[in-house]
């Protein structure tokens, strides 16, 4: 990953190419090699119905993302990815695992990048073969990325929603002490009451705290909408 992430850094979002070849495997997918490697196999037959099949895991991830972000992604986790210069030079990585291709997708959606998905088939793994990937490690490990670019982008409705859930439980453990209270003018559970207003600080520190980091995260997004105008300048003057 550290390698891929070095890669990346240097071809900022160009490609280079020499005495290569441009050898297509499906009608929108090309790949480029070098002028003594030359492409086989069965692409065309993994690629022909034009189908997305997605796993389970993919298609939580995809919920969560879409729900989360406002967005309308078909798959998130499997098929290739191109990027521009803007998105390549702006885009900060984080993760070290699988758990990338998630980053690039909400960052890409939260920067109001375009995003275009082009359909491809899929077929089941070949008998024998083994994946790298672990349903539950690697899944565990992308639900705690949307969660914490959830965090990151959305501070309100992630903070919002913890003061909301933190108010409920104490107003519905403090609804018995106070239908209490009115019948028989004393408070019996002390502990419960002290707990309840515990609940309704925090419940309100998150609120406020949502308030803030949203604040926050908007100048952050105009900063990167004058970046982006950088690096457009930057890259018209290179050529």
């Amino acid at each position: 990953m550290e390698v891929a992430q070095r890669i990346i850094d240097f071809t900022c979002g160009a490609t280079y190419s020499m005495d290569g070849n441009l050898q297509k495997i499906s009608n929108y997918i090309f790949i480029a090699t070098p002028s003594s490697v030359e492409l086989s196999g069965d692409f065309p037959e993994l690629l022909a119905d034009g189908s997305m099949n997605v796993s389970g895991m993919n298609r939580l991830v995809r919920g969560l993302i879409n729900l989360i972000f406002k967005s309308n992604i078909k798959d998130i986790m499997t098929g290739a990815r191109a990027f521009n210069y803007e998105f390549v030079k702006s885009f900060p990585i984080l993760s070290t695992g699988f758990e990338i291709e998630t980053e690039m997708s909400i960052h890409a959606l939260d920067k109001n990048f375009k995003l275009v998905e082009i359909p491809v088939g899929y077929r089941d793994r070949p008998e024998g073969s083994v994946s790298k990937l672990n349903t539950f490690s690697d899944g565990f490990k992308v639900l705690r990325t949307i969660a914490r670019l959830f965090r990151d982008y959305k501070p309100f409705a992630f903070f919002g929603w913890l003061g909301l859930i933190c108010f409920a439980i104490a107003t519905a453990f403090f609804a018995p002490v106070l239908s209490g209270y009115l019948a028989t003018g004393m408070v019996p559970k002390f502990p419960t009451l002290i707990a309840c207003s515990g609940l309704y600080v925090i419940s309100f520190l998150l609120w406020i705290s949502g308030v803030i980091l949203e604040v926050i995260t908007k100048k952050h997004r105009q900063l990167f909408e004058l970046y982006l105008n950088q690096l457009s300048i930057l890259k018209r003057r290179d050529g």
